[in-house]
């Protein structure tokens, strides 16, 4: 409690050496080649739009992460690379359901 910087208090992704205070956000490293999300919903219809939405951020941030310097074909690779390597997976769960939330449980296990 009296450090002044404690260990649970680092990001959890380490930040690239180099560049100003504003390029911090688009500096971060990604730890690993792949990501798996997985996204429990209610309703399959709005899970849906949701991960739509939410692959084109995550490539928007890829892309951002890339510019100044970099060509646009490794933009592009590096944004396919990076598509190729994501999995969002979405499950139905009502939580209201013991049995819903059984099979959300054996479903992740498979994932």
């Amino acid at each position: 409690m009296a450090q002044t910087n404690p260990d649970d208090a680092r990001p959890l992704f380490p930040r690239r050496s180099g560049g100003t205070d504003d390029d911090d956000e688009r500096s971060l490293e990604y730890p690993c080649a792949g990501l798996t999300l997985i996204m429990a919903c209610r309703c399959r219809q709005r899970a849906e739009a949701a991960r739509a939405q939410l692959l084109e951020l995550f490539e928007h941030d890829v892309a951002r992460s890339m510019r100044g310097g970099a060509p646009s074909s490794d933009r592009t690779e590096r944004i396919a690379a990076f598509r190729a390597s994501l999995v969002v997976a979405i499950h139905v769960l009502d939580l209201a359901s013991v049995q819903s939330t059984l099979a959300f449980a054996s479903q992740v296990a498979r994932t």
